[in-house]
């Protein structure tokens, strides 16, 4: 049907009209004219509505086709052929959606999560999400899931990628789709184990890895997204009177072949993010003061023709935080023959301030059977740091009182680059992968020790230090296939490494009280490291369960020289290490089952200033020195683990059983002086009640650890219940003076969690954690008991009277030191609400931090000879006002959709 003529004989109008069944009020109504064809790229026209219809104007004569959708129908496409010169109508009726099975239309309560086969599929509808809702608030309320801001974990399995619609249109940062993808656009979310490419591309054995597929209703293209967040606020408490403040913003470009980031932000509100989830939240309380700024922006392309180069990554970032941080530090020290009662406490004030230029070029080309990759990474610091410390001892009576301030100003620059060749020949890889790191460290200090009121050091310091690292690995490998499907076989080869590490420290030190120089710290020395080690692995496994067994033992050789400028021959440090490893990991039942064992000796070599003689007097009160025949420390790990999965709902089980134990373990011999006493090694006096500590290898370190997991989603009520249990016994031996001794350390902690999504617009969460530490010695009658359970509770009111929300975070924290009967009680209450505009992609917020003025930030601490409490001065009491917004443009098949709201 046509009316109304055009003045143009080439182009016309076209009016769609969208009905639904009689007696039905459509809502969200839009109409899409749609060019080239399905499956092309499309061209989207804007209309005008005019008397409930939509008009396309000005439109070329041809074939197209027109699209309606509307909340809560099916979209219907159809065919319109536009006549130039006329308005053409076309009606479109839509149907309401409905979930068919066969014959039987099904409605019921859907469960959250459901395993089908090797796929975890986890579905919105079993709990609450909102408009502004992204896929993590989606993942957040999944029974099973773990998720912070920079990871996310599925019944225990790492993802490592997350695709959209089975396409990497946000890149390879598993988070970006996570905070970046509407939750009202996912259909679903499916988790699940696939062969790793990347292993492949570069050399290596298939491997599996986890992953996540965000199924959506748009099936985008690419997308654009950004917020800006502005804050005001003020400093709960009479003792600083800061005003509170945040200004920033961001913007993103998504798509398979281009990614585009760029962000700004200032604010001292301790925030390191200028994204409004994680800056405007009520779970924690950060006690120190800081200030933060950050710019920065990244370009991410990939060239599917280019004959230099498949893929370029650039960015630059600029940062900056500067922190003011009080806390006090109580020790009760186990009795030994040196003393009978021992109590010491500090009181630390620090300033300090990085500022940060760091850039960063990747690029990566395949050609035939070679991959080439390259990576440069300069950055250029700048710190400044004022710290005091205020040290109070009491020794059987005999009390010592000092204090230190110090001030430093450095400057440094530094580059890494990384490059890695992979040339196949038939069945056989060579790999080459070298990594080189240079860094230069200027820093003035200045320094200032007083003991019971004498000044006993006052020095200035200019010091410099230069390192050169360089990293070769080289690796020839081959696999093939053992069975006449080729499913299975072993895969393994020779592998090189080169490593040398050559620094350079030089430092001189005057001493302002005699106007001589500090021989103690004057030094300048070049030290020298390389080690050679070829090493052997073998892998047996099969490709489609991604059952393996793997093995490597490497021989090491290594030399350390410390060439002393000042001496005139060079001290030399040769070891000898092997390297093994052996692990195992085998699915069952469609990896319904996953069971795994580990075993590792990893040596780790003394580093120069261990090995050195002189002595560090930077702290009078604690004076330490190397050992030249300190030798590597050996620490044996081995590891079994299980995870069941049981039903098809998400129950599942996990366990990790850890033993560890260390040959030539390094520790310390401590020598406690009662009165002053003259080190002639050093020609040095330490002061009355302080200690030397000097390195030493021991045996008779070990550890074992149990984890046990259990997850039980409640499908009925939209809701989880986890379990955690875990317990650690740790023995830890020492010397005090001449006499050995050990600390025997036992941690228990339970764990219960419920989540709910029961209510509607409503998610909730509750905690009680439990934890018993004992710690005892064995030569010393001294025991510590520690007792810790904190109550915590969160409740999201997420849709208010339509247009506000509130959080709610609670937490009730009770610490009791049982041998000293000393108890720590703490109350925090956090609040964060407001009302959303524009949409729902605006907010009207306030946030408010301990309300209570009762979070303390104390912690009790079982260490290796005494029992510590930790307390930390709490500048995180403000209160603001905050305004943010947000945008989401999203290119589909169909149409060009902002906000995304269904």
């Amino acid at each position: 049907m046509a009316s109304a003529q055009t003045s143009d004989k080439w182009e016309g109008n076209v009016s769609v009209g969208v009905a639904g069944p009689k007696g039905v009020t459509l809502k969200n109504v839009k109409a899409f004219l749609i060019f080239d064809g399905i499956g092309r790229k499309d061209t989207i026209r804007h209309s005008e509505i005019k008397e409930g219809r939509f008009i396309f104007k000005d439109v070329f004569a041809m074939e197209t086709f027109v699209m309606a959708v509307a909340d809560g129908f099916e979209a219907v496409l159809d065919t319109v052929k536009v006549v130039g010169g006329i308005t053409v109508r076309k009606d479109l009726e839509l149907k309401q959606r409905m979930l068919t099975l066969k014959q039987v239309t099904v409605k019921g309560r859907a469960p959250a999560m459901i395993l089908k086969g090797d796929t975890i599929l986890m579905n919105p509808l079993g709990v609450n999400v909102l408009e502004d809702d992204d896929v993590r608030q989606i993942l957040e309320q999944m029974p099973g899931v773990d998720i912070d801001e920079n990871s996310v974990a599925v019944q225990g399995h790492q993802i490592e990628r997350t695709y959209v619609d089975g396409k990497k249109t946000f890149g390879d940062d598993p988070m970006a789709a996570v905070d970046h993808v509407s939750g009202t656009n996912v259909v679903n979310i499916k988790a699940y184990s696939e062969e790793n490419r990347d292993d492949q591309k570069r050399g290596k054995q298939k491997r599996h890895r986890w992953v996540l597929d965000v199924i959506t209703k748009t099936k985008m293209i690419d997308s654009r997204d950004g917020s800006v967040l502005a804050s005001a606020g003020r400093t709960l408490g009479s003792d600083t009177k800061r005003n509170r403040y945040a200004l920033g913003g961001s913007f993103n470009f998504f798509s398979e072949k281009k990614l585009i980031t760029a962000n700004l932000m200032h604010n001292n509100q301790n925030m390191s993010s200028n994204n409004p989830m994680f800056f405007l939240q009520s779970a924690n309380v950060w006690p120190q003061y800081s200030e933060n700024s950050m710019a920065g922006f990244g370009l991410n392309n990939t060239y599917s023709d280019s004959a230099f180069v498949n893929l370029l990554d650039v960015s630059y970032n600029f940062t900056r935080k500067a922190v003011n941080s009080r806390s006090t530090r109580e020790r009760d020290f186990f009795a030994t023959d040196a003393y009978q009662n021992r109590l010491y406490q500090s009181v630390n004030d620090a300033w300090n301030q990085n500022n940060r230029h760091a850039f960063s070029l990747f690029f990566e080309k395949t050609w035939g059977t070679r991959f080439l990759s390259f990576q440069v990474n300069p950055k250029f610091d700048h710190n400044r740091a004022v710290t005091t410390q205020l040290i109070d001892d009491v020794t059987d009576g005999m009390r010592s009182r000092s204090q230190i301030t110090s001030s430093e100003y450095g400057k440094g620059k530094g580059i890494e680059g990384m490059l890695f060749y992979r040339q196949s020949f038939k069945d056989i890889n060579l790999t080459v992968h070298a990594q080189m790191q240079h860094a230069e460290n200027d820093v003035e200090s200045h320094n200032r020790q007083t003991v019971d009121g004498q000044t006993l050091q006052q020095r200035i310091t200019p010091a410099s230090k230069l390192d050169n690292v360089i990293d070769v690995e080289a690796d020839l490998s081959t696999g093939f296939g053992v069975s006449k499907d080729h499913k299975w076989g072993p895969w393994g080869g020779v592998r090189v490494k080169l490593y040398n590490n050559h620094g350079h420290n030089y430092q001189q030190s005057w001493d302002e009280l005699t106007g001589t120089v500090d021989s103690i710290n004057t030094y300048s020395y070049c030290s020298d490291l390389v080690t050679w080690k070829p090493e052997l692995h073998l892998e047996m496994s099969t490709y489609e369960d991604s059952n393996r067994i793997t093995g490597t033992v490497g021989f090491g050789q290594s030399r350390l020289q410390d060439l002393n400028l000042g001496s005139d021959a060079a001290k030399k440090y040769h070891f000898s290490t092997m390297d093994i490893t052996f692990a195992g990991s085998f699915h069952i039942n469609h990896s319904k089952t996953e069971l795994a064992f580990n075993y590792s000796l990893k040596p780790v070599l003394p580093d120069m200033m261990q090995l050195r003689s002189e002595l560090n007097n930077a702290n009078l009160l604690f004076l330490s020195t190397g050992n030249p025949g300190l030798k590597p420390s050996k620490p044996h790990t081995l590891e079994f683990s299980g995870n069941f999965i049981l039903g098809k709902r998400g129950t599942s089980l996990w366990t990790m059983t850890t033993f560890t134990g260390t040959r030539d373990y390094i520790t310390g011999i401590t020598r406690y002086f009662k009165e002053p006493t003259y080190l002639s090694a050093w020609k040095v006096t330490a002061p009355k009640g302080s200690s030397l500590n000097t390195l030493t290898n021991i045996n008779g370190q070990w550890s074992v650890r149990q984890n046990l997991r259990w997850i039980q989603p409640l499908s009925v009520i939209k809701s989880s219940f986890t379990v955690m249990l875990i317990d650690q016994y740790s023995r830890i031996p020492y010397y005090f003076d001449t006499q050995r001794d050990r600390t025997s350390v036992n941690d228990f902690k339970a764990e219960v969690n419920f989540k709910s999504s029961f209510f509607p617009n409503t998610v909730m969460s509750l905690k009680n954690e439990i934890d018993y530490r004992t710690a005892s010695a064995a030569v010393s009658p001294s025991r510590s008991r520690i007792f810790t359970e904190r109550l915590g509770a969160q409740l999201q009111l997420k849709k208010l009277f339509k247009y506000f929300f509130l959080n709610v975070n609670y937490d009730f924290t009770t610490q009791h030191l049982i041998t000293m009967n000393r108890t720590e009680n703490a109350h925090l209450l956090n609040l964060y609400g407001g009302v959303k505009l524009f949409k729902r992609m605006g907010e009207i917020s306030v946030t408010a931090y301990d309300l209570l003025n009762s979070y303390m930030n104390k912690r009790f601490v079982n260490a290796s000879n005494y029992t510590e409490m930790i307390s930390n001065a709490n500048y995180g009491r403000y209160i603001a006002i905050n305004f943010t917004y947000k945008f989401r443009n999203v290119k589909t098949p169909r149409a060009t959709v902002s906000g995304i709201t269904w």
